[in-house]
């Protein structure tokens, strides 16, 4: 993910290969999450579930 963000730095937009690795990426995360759901409080879960999310929304947007 660092890679595609840093690409997307530097041309101003994410390649259709990169979004796809930052959707795959974040699909895993928020899987890897909803397994440890019961190890951490529920404020937790929800502040890193929207954290992965934003990052999944911001690969889509162009560079302002």
């Amino acid at each position: 993910m660092e890679k595609a963000f840093a690409d997307r730095a530097y041309h101003g937009v994410l390649s259709v290969e990169d979004r796809m690795a930052v959707a795959q990426a974040t699909d895993n995360m928020l899987a890897s999450l909803r397994s440890h759901i019961r190890d951490m409080p529920a404020s937790d879960y929800i502040q890193a579930r929207q954290f992965i999310k934003s990052l999944a929304y911001e690969a889509s947007q162009p560079v302002a």
